[in-house]
C-alpha cells in the first residue's frame, strides 16, 4: 500500500482525542473507516473480520505533552502516539480496506492498569478461541518480541512536618525524607531475568 496512505490514516488517527478513559472519538473513527460490520462492538473493543491470524492494537495514548496536532515531516509522522501505536492501528486499517483475510481488534484503556481493561469481556466470548496467531502491532523496529514485561505499581507516601522557612530545623522537610527514601531506587540498576529461555529486564522507577 502507499505509504502515503499510511501517513495520511496514522496522522489522522494522531489528531483524533484518544487519551486513555477518553477514547471515544478514536473509537468512532475506527468504525468510520474499517468496512463492514463488527463482530464484536462494546464501545470499547472492536473486533472485524475473519481467519486465523489475530491482528490487534490498542487505540489509547497518554496524555498529549506539546505533540497536536500531528504533523508529517522528515518522512515520518510525528505527534501523540504516532508510534505507540497509531502508526500500527494504521496499518491494520489499511490491510482490512484492502480486504486482507484476518481478524482486526481494536481496543482501548491499554496506557493504564490491566484492571481497567475492556478485553477480558471479549475472551470471554469464543470470537478468539480459534486463532491460531495474534500479532500486536505495537511497535518493534520488525524485531520478533515473544515476551514483554508486566508491571506493579506502588504510591509511596513521605509525612513531614510543618515549619516556618526561617526556622526549618523545627519541622520535619517531607521533600528531603523523599530524597533520602527513594535514594535506593534511584541506585538500582536494570537486572535480567531469564525465564522459559526469554529473557527479561527487570527495572523499577519513580515516575510521579
Amino acid at each position: 500500500m502507499p505509504a502515503a496512505d499510511l501517513a495520511e490514516t496514522t496522522l489522522r488517527l494522531v489528531d483524533t482525542p484518544s487519551e486513555s478513559r477518553h477514547e471515544a472519538a478514536a473509537v468512532d473513527l475506527i468504525r468510520a473507516l474499517v468496512p463492514g460490520p463488527a463482530r464484536y462492538d462494546d464501545g470499547e473493543v472492536l473486533l472485524y473480520g475473519e481467519g486465523p491470524i489475530v491482528l490487534a492494537g490498542h487505540l489509547d495514548t497518554i496524555p498529549a505533552q506539546d505533540n497536536l496536532p500531528g504533523r508529517i515531516a522528515d518522512g515520518a509522522v510525528h505527534g501523540v502516539g504516532a508510534s505507540d501505536m497509531k502508526g500500527g492501528i494504521a496499518v491494520m486499517v489499511e490491510l482490512a480496506r484492502a480486504g486482507v483475510l484476518a481478524r482486526y481488534l481494536f481496543f482501548t484503556r491499554e496506557e493504564i492498569p490491566v484492571s481497567e481493561s475492556p478485553l477480558p469481556q471479549l475472551f470471554a466470548t469464543d470470537l478468539l478461541r480459534d486463532a491460531e496467531l495474534a500479532v500486536v502491532m505495537e511497535p518493534t523496529d520488525c524485531i520478533l518480541h515473544a515476551g514483554c514485561l508486566g508491571n506493579i505499581q506502588a504510591r509511596v507516601t513521605f509525612h513531614g512536618e510543618s515549619a516556618h522557612s526561617a526556622r526549618p530545623w523545627t519541622g520535619v522537610n517531607a521533600i528531603h525524607e523523599l530524597v533520602r527514601g527513594l535514594q535506593a531506587l534511584a541506585e538500582r540498576e536494570p537486572r535480567d531475568v531469564e525465564l522459559d529461555g526469554l529473557v527479561y529486564r527487570e527495572v523499577v522507577s519513580a515516575v510521579r
